[in-house]
């Protein structure tokens, strides 16, 4: 094996180790984009960006979880909770505010009654967070 082929593979190993799922998502992006009609519209595009987003503050909101050595499985739950509240809230009054503020109540409440179960009570957190799901 001479040295290029064996430099290739160790660029090929640390683009797979390093950046597989941005290159998978941009393989997918492409496909979808050719093969899927409206796929590459402006309201498309606006909504996938928001779905990104909502995961992204999901996910740092859970790592904050873990990185405290417990592990929250209501965090999925609790923010379709909230949302199903906003829905409800905001079609029943049409006041985007009263909805915003009873959909962070909501999830408040969801998150007053986990934290005080696993912090002052001291039951397991994924225990907890589980039967509340």
């Amino acid at each position: 094996m001479n040295n290029n082929s064996y430099q290739a593979k160790l660029t090929l190993r640390y683009l797979y180790d390093h950046y597989s799922m941005v290159i998978i998502f941009g393989v997918m992006f492409i496909l979808f984009a050719i093969f899927v009609p409206y796929f590459f519209t402006w309201r498309n595009m606006v909504g996938l960006i928001l779905s990104v987003v909502t995961i992204g503050l999901i996910a740092n909101t859970m790592m904050l979880a873990l990185g405290g050595g417990d592990f929250d499985l209501s965090v999925g739950s609790t923010v379709a909770f909230s949302g199903i509240i906003v829905a409800v809230t905001i079609n029943n009054t049409g006041n985007l505010w009263l909805s915003i503020a009873a959909g962070l109540l909501g999830g408040g409440i969801v998150g007053l009654i986990n934290g005080f179960s696993v912090a002052k009570l001291g039951l397991n957190a994924l225990i907890t967070t589980l039967s509340l799901k």
